[in-house]
């Protein structure tokens, strides 16, 4: 702990001993919890500017003296680190500092990349033409070239070919109906009906 005359936890414990009063009474009468009263009446706590106009308030005094109670305070507390003496004492003074600015290196100019270009974009450069799109238009554009097209020497079109004749049989006018297999009718004679059972029923209603 600071070696100081007077903290802020000190002063409000004076105060409610003078006034006979506790944590909790005077939480509810500035209206902050009484855990808060606490930290602070222990000095673990600081007091704010809100705080301090509560306090001055209530105990009829001035927000100013719980601000220079807190301000005193802190600056005891801080002084007596031994972690930011070390600190402190690498610092130096503003009229021994002489900052030396580095020399910049001057940027290499990068050109900009660039864009590549489509394959359709190539082909209408060189003076090509790009390729049709897969689909019905392509299919008529390849109709289109093909129609204008001579055939070629010692080719005939398939529209004036004729359907070759296959080996060994005739066309269909040409043959004559097979006979059916089995004895074929004496010459002169006649041939027997063929006996049928609609026929013999005629024959016995007669």
């Amino acid at each position: 702990m600071p070696k100081t005359k007077l903290t802020p936890g000190s002063a409000i414990n004076a105060l409610l001993k003078k006034h006979s009063l506790n944590y909790n009474r005077l939480a509810k009468a500035i209206g902050i919890s009484s855990a808060m009263v606490r930290l602070i009446a222990r000095d673990e706590n600081p007091v704010s500017a809100n705080v301090a106009f509560r306090l001055a308030k209530f105990f009829k005094n001035k927000p100013e003296y719980w601000l220079d109670l807190q301000k005193d305070f802190d600056i005891a507390k801080t002084a007596a680190d031994k972690k930011l003496a070390k600190v402190l004492a690498a610092i130096p003074a503003v009229d021994k500092v002489k900052f030396e600015r580095k020399k910049s290196t001057p940027r290499k100019k990068t050109k900009p990349a660039k864009k590549a270009k489509s394959a359709a974009g190539r082909r209408a450069v060189k003076g090509k033409r790009p390729a049709a799109r897969k689909g019905v238009r392509g299919k008529a554009v390849a109709k289109k070239k093909t129609a204008g097209r001579k055939p070629a020497r010692g080719r005939k079109i398939a529209a004036a070919r004729k359907p070759a004749a296959k080996k060994g049989r005739k066309p269909a006018a040409a043959r004559k109906p097979a006979a059916k297999k089995g004895k074929k009718p004496a010459a002169g004679k006649k041939a027997k009906p063929v006996r049928t059972r609609k026929a013999a029923r005629k024959r016995s209603r007669r």
